[in-house]
């Protein structure tokens, strides 16, 4: 069994909940519509030399990271992000496959075609509060200074901001927002769930509330 993480903005997270996997917007320029991106497990386990548990934590680490800059590219407008812990079955790993639409690859990040993420079973969970559109620009400007900036609409006023920010005051800001992420532990909203099976999203925070009362929280 392999597990793989994609961190999300509640938008997206609902449309695939609704719809599935498969999109035709694509975030990144490089990214392929037919593909869905993650971070393995495993790999991430050998890739940085830990133990199952920790590189679980990491692979929650990196997807909200994802997550968090996702909101920035799209604008969303909640504040909340999301991580879709799919489990793939020993006999459907050949479906998982080196991610390289950058031409490169840093050994952890895989890409797995939609049609056949469609046909899994995920969990869903939930970072309340890990997102504000107010720090948009700010995660603009680190993509922008490391030359990864998509294509994306910005106003005048954001083009100067970006051009005029340099390392002195990203640094501070990217150092925050990851120790941030590796300290957070998001909250299980739904376990084994396919597409289409919650067609509407319960509002997150009804939901956590509703699982505490229930006693029955999961990570």
């Amino acid at each position: 069994m392999e597990r793989l993480y994609h961190g999300t903005t509640e938008e997206s997270c609902r449309s695939i909940l609704a719809n599935g996997f498969s999109h035709d917007a694509v975030v990144w320029t490089c990214s392929d519509p037919d593909m869905m991106y993650f971070y393995d497990q495993g790999m991430v386990a050998k890739e940085f030399d830990l133990t199952p548990g920790k590189a679980r934590e990491r692979c929650f680490e990196l997807a909200l990271q994802s997550a968090f800059t996702t909101a920035a590219i799209t604008n969303s407008l909640s504040q909340n992000l999301f991580v879709l812990e799919v489990q793939v079955p020993d006999y459907l790993t050949n479906i998982i496959l080196p991610d390289q639409s950058t031409g490169l690859w840093d050994g952890f990040d895989v890409c797995v075609p939609t049609t056949a993420l469609n046909r899994l079973p995920f969990n869903v969970y939930a970072a309340m509060d890990c997102y504000s559109p107010r720090l948009a620009i700010l995660s603009l400007s680190v993509l922008a200074h490391n030359e990864y900036l998509p294509i994306v609409r910005l106003t005048r006023l954001e083009q100067d901001v970006i051009a005029e920010m340099n390392e002195s005051a990203i640094e501070p800001f990217l150092t925050t927002v990851n120790d941030f992420f590796s300290q957070f532990r998001p909250t299980q909203l739904y376990h084994g769930i396919h597409v289409g099976q919650i067609p509407n999203m319960d509002d997150p925070a009804k939901r956590i509330r509703s699982l505490e009362r229930q006693g029955d929280m999961g990570r």
